[in-house]
């Protein structure tokens, strides 16, 4: 049977719906035809052998042999194979959920349709992009109007579901202002209402990369450049936050952004403060403060004054970090905000306890334990109970530390916050080794290598069970 009386087979079993069959007739005539190497009939198969596959719900098949039939007919220039072989790869990609590369191989086939004039094949694939772009624009609406409903609900993980389908759809038909609107949206859910850092910096970053793509202006992508840094920051990671931020910065100097300027300043000191470059720090500090007077933004100015707080106590320049905190104090009485002034009472709790002022620096904790327990304001209440549990220490009242430190590890545990779990273990077992009570240092220890091992840190966690069996020989 010749070459072409197969090929006329294989269409006639497709008419038939006998795909399968048509598939084995149409790939012995690739066969016969790839010895006879002529272009236009391969074309032809792969076209048809795309559409047995396609079918058969062969996908991968399908799209091979499509690209193939494609390739032959651009590289012959018959118009009419590429505008066919465009529009099944579309419907290819619709099968397979992906709408952005529906979309777009349909628009192609499009303007090529117009380009060569050939009216019939434009109407269809203008019918059938506009009801893809149609849907999708539908799902968009309507998931977004879903996920706003279920936000003001305060049902979170339902929002986000809804959300996260509108930002599929948003992606497919290029809708990218809506694409960052909603990522801006998810990104807040997980920040201020489920409390997971983690989760938005991946929203915020897959934000960034949308208006990078997309154009979007200079200000709003410093602006995103801004908060990935400062939660890169919280989550530990300084010297990425850096790029961010100086990125940011060269933006908000030439738009002479005084307020996104101060920011950006507060922002590098804290992360080198985060680096032990305490000198870098305060230069940065140094540089925000000039920018005060041309800033109304009462938070600002008290991170400002209560970050150098933190540095001069950690240099153990008392005096200056007193000041530069009842500076910050005396601001936050015209913020009237609990949260910040809780946060002031722990930075001052600690300067008094590095400073051996053991009853002021209980009176900042007790304060600050009091807000952050009325507010729910988990960490920072951690923080409260470990620093007045650190104090009692040093005081020598060990009954009193353990007290506070057990309610540091109960609100540590509430949060996950496994770091502060592992200092606060650490700190009580060197008290109960002090008092010889093995019993209770054995639990803590084992408590710590669990820790350890959470936190990856498996060296330190060997020690710690190595530890363990020494401290049992000991009973």
């Amino acid at each position: 049977m010749s070459n072409d009386e197969l090929y006329k087979q294989g269409l006639e079993k497709i008419k038939g719906k006998e795909y399968e069959k048509a598939q084995k007739i149409l790939e012995k005539a690739l066969n016969e035809a790839k010895t006879d190497q002529e272009d236009s009939i391969l074309m032809k198969i792969y076209a048809e052998l795309g559409k047995s596959h396609y079918f058969q719900s062969n996908l991968e098949n399908a799209l091979q042999n499509y690209e193939k039939s494609l390739e032959l007919a651009e590289k012959i220039e018959n118009y009419d194979y590429q505008i066919r072989n465009k529009y099944n790869i579309a419907l290819v990609y619709q099968r397979k959920t992906q709408f952005k590369s529906a979309t777009i191989t349909l628009k192609e086939a499009l303007e090529l349709a117009q380009k060569v004039e050939d009216f019939k094949k434009y109407n269809t694939i203008k019918t059938t992009l506009d009801d893809m772009v149609l849907k999708d624009s539908r799902i968009l609406y309507d998931s977004e109007l879903a996920g706003n409903d279920a936000l003001e609900k305060e049902k979170y993980e339902k929002a986000i579901e809804n959300y996260q389908e509108a930002i599929r759809a948003a992606g497919e038909i290029g809708e990218y202002e809506a694409l960052h609107r909603i990522l801006i949206k998810v990104a807040k859910i997980y920040l201020n209402k489920l409390d997971n850092k983690k989760i938005a910096l991946e929203y915020l970053e897959e934000d960034l990369r949308v208006q990078l793509e997309y154009g979007h202006t200079a200000q709003n992508i410093a602006n995103t450049e801004k908060i990935i840094a400062q939660l890169k920051l919280q989550l530990g990671q300084p010297k990425d936050a850096m790029n961010y931020i100086e990125d940011a910065l060269e933006i908000y100097n030439n738009n002479k952004s005084f307020s996104d300027q101060l920011i950006s300043y507060n922002i590098l000191a804290s992360i080198h403060y985060s680096l032990g470059n305490n000198d870098l720090a305060i230069e940065y500090l140094n540089n925000a403060e000039k920018l005060i007077p041309y800033v109304d933004d009462l938070r600002i100015k008290i991170q400002i004054f209560m970050l150098r707080g933190q540095i001069f106590t950690d240099i153990k320049k008392f005096e200056q970090a007193e000041k530069s905190l009842k500076d910050a104090l005396s601001i936050s009485d015209e913020l009237m905000d609990l949260s910040i002034l809780g946060k002031i009472n722990n930075s001052m709790g600690k300067l008094y306890r590095l400073w051996n002022k053991f009853r002021l620096a209980h009176d900042q904790y007790a304060k600050a334990i009091n807000i952050f327990n009325k507010l729910k304001g988990y960490f920072d209440l951690s923080i409260a109970y470990y620093g007045a549990a650190l104090t009692f220490k040093k005081q020598e009242e060990y009954d009193e530390a353990i007290k506070f430190f057990n309610r540091a590890i109960e609100v540590g545990k509430k949060i996950n916050d496994l770091n502060l779990l592992q200092v606060t273990y650490k700190e009580l077992i060197e008290i109960q080794e002090q008092k010889k009570n093995f019993e209770k240092e054995i639990d803590l220890l084992e408590n710590l290598a669990q820790v350890q091992t959470n936190l990856g840190l498996f060296d330190e966690s060997n020690k710690t069970y190595r530890k363990i069996d020494i401290v049992r020989k000991k009973k």
